[in-house]
């Protein structure tokens, strides 16, 4: 009588053992269609070599991973329960960080170093493989648009950037090298600093801009000074909204929305030739959205 049971519960054993194995085989095709592709496929391989090295002495950077700033549409592969640390160049200070999907993305904030060689960080973990988002980081010197996926086992420890010589983060003084002229006065018992920028003189400016749209969040002056365009922003925002060109899609089609390059100096976007038509929008805490248009 005592044999039955164990009759009974070895096949019940060997059952579970099956649909474990099958479980796991879908789990593992199902993710793999989302292992990183050619390029960051190469940067992965880059990094695996440079740690192999690192026992030499070649690489001085084991576990890091480097970006041209500007060159491209730069993917950073995460896994889970591993860290991304996307650093920023020293003394560069970040305004905000906008994440399509916060629900299975974290996005911390880290700070190393101190003085002029302070360096900030983002701290990104993913819940999950298979994940796709887009990151948007805006500093005081520029604006990084970062595509982000989650692998099963593939992730970029370190991630950081180098930028053009003569590029607007690079220090000595990178506001002269834009022609932005400051002028600094003296307010208050306090002793503030107010810091007026200027890219040429009044009287050269256009400032034939139509501005429409969330009051939160609408410049308060746009000009273009014959080689770009100065969008100044309140300096009461918390993030930095997400800046895009209209494209007019004409007669029979809509407008498009895509992606502009521009700089940020302090509170001003700063883009090259002139800007036509443009697009704010802030998602977060509340969606808001103004328009700036060109009308001559």
């Amino acid at each position: 009588m005592d044999m039955k049971p164990w009759i009974l519960f070895f096949p019940l054993l060997f059952c579970s053992g099956i649909r474990a194995d099958s479980d796991f085989d879908n789990y593992a095709q199902h993710s793999a269609r989302y292992l990183p592709q050619k390029q960051e496929a190469q940067a992965l391989l880059s990094l695996e070599k440079s740690n192999a090295r690192s026992s030499s002495g070649v690489s001085s950077r084991p576990g890091e991973v480097v970006f041209n700033y500007g060159q491209g549409h730069h993917a950073v592969v995460c896994a889970v329960l591993e860290l991304c640390d996307i650093a920023m160049e020293p003394g560069e200070h970040i305004k905000g960080a906008q994440i399509g999907d916060a629900t299975r993305w974290s996005v911390d904030s880290a700070v190393s170093g101190q003085g002029a060689n302070t360096t900030e960080h983002l701290i990104i973990k993913p819940y999950d493989t298979a994940l796709k988002t887009s990151l948007l980081i805006t500093t005081d010197r520029r604006a990084y648009h970062l595509s982000l996926k989650s692998s099963l086992d593939e992730y970029m420890p370190q991630v950081r950037f180098i930028y053009p010589e003569g590029s607007f983060g690079a220090y000595g003084d990178s506001r002269l090298k834009l022609n932005f002229d400051k002028q600094v006065t003296a307010t208050g018992d306090n002793n503030a600093i107010n810091v007026k920028t200027q890219a040429s003189a009044p009287n050269t400016r256009n400032e034939n801009f139509e501005i429409t749209g969330d009051e939160e969040i609408c410049p308060l002056n746009v000009y273009f000074d014959g080689k770009r365009t100065v969008i100044t922003m309140p300096g009461n925002l918390r993030s930095m909204p997400v800046l895009s060109v209209i494209v007019d899609g004409g007669f029979f089609h809509e407008d498009k929305e895509g992606n502009v390059n521009y700089r940020l100096l302090g509170n001003d976007y700063v883009v090259d030739g002139l800007l036509h038509h443009a697009k704010l929008k802030l998602s977060s805490p509340q969606e808001l959205q103004a328009e700036i248009r060109f009308v001559g």
